[in-house]
């Protein structure tokens, strides 16, 4: 299938799900949409967030190249929410992520379409919230979170050892998978493992500001990792972001903002018991539109694409040429 089709099919699909039916490293990306909604003791809610990030461009050692080969991945991952407030400013949160890989990916053969999807790893996130300042026209508020991430994900593709040839030059690196030989590419076995195999920490804080029409706000989060399976351990990874936004609705019920996001992505190099793997390490920046819309203080919609202007990626790494996300909330 053609990969504009693969995108236009998960996006479309992300727009008209619903909560009943039901956000830098994908495989272990928290959202951190569900925290603009406030819960109570004894409240709760459920989200759904769905990040799109499409790699199609090759680049080695800082330089970007042609690909004849037109390899890429495309990356969903759809993760459910479920958030219980523990006392008025405190919160357990469970993120249930699924994954779908599509990548064209070159082989011995050629270059094959292929797919990998399942579930990813489990998190557990403990919240608390903090209000700095509150006046007539805006407020001040603040947001820490620390949890674990559970190796529930299907780590079958974190097996793959590389063997590099007698010849070795771009794309033309020979990869052993128990008796079976195959040219390896840009795209990378640790790049579609569903899961890491690894029992991992993530903390973070989150400050946001209102001030009559405007909003601002600052996001990170930092992810300890441990060694998984296969002695496969990826490297811990932080994300940065703030945003800046206006209110274009004042309606007592209805509340729409539109802004512009900029986020840092910055991804240490990976280990394989203990010796450090090329082609993993990575620092993204990304800017966009955004846009949010709350209703009647129980449904919260968030949507944004974020389009990368600095990219520093080691070795040999497919690198994104969009990202988007959306999110969807409703508090009981």
């Amino acid at each position: 299938m053609d990969s504009k089709k693969v995108i236009a099919i998960i996006f479309l699909s992300s727009l008209i799900c619903r909560p009943a039916s039901s956000i830098a490293c994908d495989t272990c990306a928290l959202s951190q949409v569900e925290a603009t909604q406030e819960l109570g003791a004894g409240e709760f809610n459920i989200s759904l967030a769905q990040q799109l990030t499409h790699a199609d461009r090759l680049r080695m050692e800082g330089k970007y190249f042609a690909s004849e080969h037109k390899e890429e991945i495309v990356s969903s991952t759809s993760t459910i929410s479920v958030g219980a407030g523990l006392t008025d400013d405190l919160r357990l949160e469970t993120k249930l992520p699924f994954l779908y890989r599509y990548y064209r990916q070159m082989g011995m053969d050629g270059v094959d379409p292929h797919s990998e999807s399942g579930l990813g790893d489990i998190s557990f996130l403990l919240r608390s919230r903090h209000h700095l300042w509150k006046g007539d026209d805006g407020r001040v508020c603040a947001s820490l979170f620390a949890g674990i991430k559970l190796p529930t994900g299907d780590t079958d593709k974190l097996r793959q050892e590389e063997v590099p040839s007698e010849d070795m030059h771009i794309n033309s690196i020979m990869l052993r998978h128990g008796d079976e030989e195959h040219m390896l590419s840009a795209v990378h076995e640790h790049d579609i493992a569903l899961g890491s195999g690894s029992i991992d920490f993530p903390i973070g804080a989150s400050v946001r500001a209102d001030w009559g029409r405007l909003g601002a706000g600052t996001e990170a989060q930092y992810t300890f990792r441990n060694r998984g399976d296969y002695g496969y351990r990826y490297g811990d990874d932080l994300q940065l972001s703030a945003w800046l936004g206006g209110t274009l609705n004042t309606d007592s019920a209805t509340i729409t903002r539109l802004g512009a996001r900029l986020s840092y992505d910055h991804k240490n190099s990976d280990r394989r018991y203990g010796t450090e793997e090329e082609s993993t390490a990575s620092n993204v920046v990304y800017v966009g539109p955004e846009f949010e819309l709350a209703h009647a203080g129980k449904l919260d919609l968030r949507a944004g694409v974020e389009f990368p202007i600095v990219e520093d990626a080691a070795g040999l790494q497919l690198v994104p040429s969009t990202r988007t996300r959306i999110s969807l909330a409703y508090r009981f």
